[in-house]
């Protein structure tokens, strides 16, 4: 996808789109002979790239309408090339300016960073009385302790795998003779 960034309106839009999800900003101005150099390529990016990017440009005339991201330094020349996600400045680009060059930026950032997939995640929420839930809690609590099996446990009196005991309280106490049955017996 790419944004369109003309209008002041259509760069407060790209604000709040790189808070969403990764995008890839070209900062240029049109008076940039390197800029003008590098549009071809941009166009081919535009072109093709790949599906969880999305691509903007903003011209310098409308830089007093871009909100900066938090800790994202003033651009020191164009062109520049910035890749956020979800709001936060992640990298600058600083290879050639070639279609390649910076399609193989954004290709080896999505390999390291791959997101987390929803059937690698497992939310569980378990009440008293819901037969699936119960069965499915038994076997993750199984399968942690099948984890824990080979570690030991070590207690006070230095005895390993077994837990520390308590004296055992005898049940049966012998009764303390009082003052009046001692009496009685005089």
């Amino acid at each position: 996808m790419i944004i369109q960034t003309s209008s002041p309106q259509q760069v407060m839009a790209l604000n709040k789109e790189k808070k969403k999800g990764i995008v890839l900003i070209w900062f240029y101005a049109v008076w940039c002979g390197h800029c003008r150099d590098m549009e071809g390529e941009w166009e081919k990016l535009g072109d093709n790239h790949p599906d969880e990017i999305k691509l903007a440009k903003v011209e310098s005339s409308n830089m007093s309408d871009y909100k900066k991201s938090p800790g994202e330094e003033e651009l020191r020349g164009f062109p520049t090339i910035r890749l956020y996600k979800q709001g936060e400045l992640i990298k600058e680009y600083d290879g050639e300016r070639s279609f390649d060059s910076i399609h193989n930026f954004v290709e080896e950032y999505l390999k390291e960073h791959k997101n987390t997939k929803k059937s690698n995640l497992m939310l569980v929420r378990a009440r008293k009385n819901n037969i699936i839930n119960g069965k499915l809690i038994n076997a993750i609590i199984k399968k942690k302790k099948g984890t824990n099996k080979g570690k030991k446990k070590h207690s006070a009196n230095n005895s390993v795998g077994k837990k520390p005991t308590k004296p055992k309280k005898n049940s049966k106490k012998p009764k303390k003779k009082t003052k009046k049955k001692a009496l009685k017996k005089k």
